[in-house]
């Protein structure tokens, strides 16, 4: 049996999972990533085992981070001579944004970080896409205000996400993301814009009625995928067949809306145009 050595799971605020890794002590099938298997070289082993051999990771130290309401949750299971498990809320957005209330200057909580980056570094170095604590999206995200919407071309646009009120994550957001893979953020309760500004440049919103996980109303030239609690993704005709074949081969064929919620723009990605 494949001994475990490192586990990330991250749940979202609704205890849905979002995304998984698993790393084993084995020649083959070394790693897991959202149910695909990966086969990974020794020496990746070798220098996490190294990594997990530090003591410091085993102290009782505590993850310095604001709990709050609407976030995520991190399960980490690392394994050296001892096994450990901590679960730390909103993790990500620490590191990503910081909080006035928190000990940014914990050893042990940079100490958790600097492993899951090394990891991290690891796999992309084995030509893995994925990221297991820094979304994608936050990467190449813009945030829509009054002066760069002028310059969105819609005929660029190839998906937008809406969010609804009460959905999962962050009620009210829109993205949208164009042939370059810019991705665009606004939010059409508090955003930089006004959801008529939003409107008026993205005709796809016009039409758009949506409730309960399901859409009534959608413009003939786009099609939509649930990406679950209130949130939907619409891709244009001419991008959908794609997109769908790259989401079954990566996610297999009976996924869960919440793992697309997850993985929807790193697959998005990978449309050849």
């Amino acid at each position: 049996m494949n001994k475990v050595l490192f586990k990330h799971e991250m749940l979202s605020a609704w205890q849905e999972p979002i995304s998984s890794i698993t790393i084993f002590d084995a020649k083959e099938n070394n790693v897991i990533i959202n149910g695909q298997k990966h086969l990974m070289r020794e020496k990746f082993i070798e220098e996490l085992k190294e990594l997990l051999s530090n003591p410091e990771l085993y102290t009782e130290g505590e993850i310095a981070v604001a709990p709050v309401l609407d976030g995520t949750c991190h399960m980490i299971t690392f394994a050296g001579e001892k096994k450990k498990t901590i679960e730390c809320y909103n993790l990500w957005y620490w590191d990503m944004e910081g909080f006035d209330d928190c000990d940014q200057d914990s050893t042990y909580t940079k100490l958790i970080l600097d492993l899951i980056n090394k990891i991290q570094e690891f796999l992309w170095f084995d030509g893995i896409e994925f990221d297991m604590l820094y979304d994608e999206e936050e990467k190449f995200t813009k945030e829509i205000d009054k002066e760069n919407i002028k310059d969105i071309n819609y005929d660029d646009i190839i998906a937008v996400t809406v969010a609804e009120g009460g959905a999962m994550g962050e009620p009210n957001r829109f993205q949208a993301v164009d042939k370059e893979y810019q991705l665009y953020h606004s939010n059409f309760g508090d955003g930089l814009v006004s959801a008529k500004d939003l409107k008026e440049k993205f005709p796809v919103l016009v039409e758009f009625k949506c409730g309960f996980e399901d859409v009534d109303k959608l413009d003939q030239g786009w099609k939509w995928f649930n990406l679950g609690v209130g949130n939907y993704l619409l891709v244009r005709n001419e991008y959908y067949e794609d997109f769908k074949k790259i989401i079954t081969k990566t996610l297999g064929e009976n996924y869960k809306s919440y793992e697309l919620y997850g993985n929807w723009y790193r697959l998005l990605r990978r449309i050849d145009y």
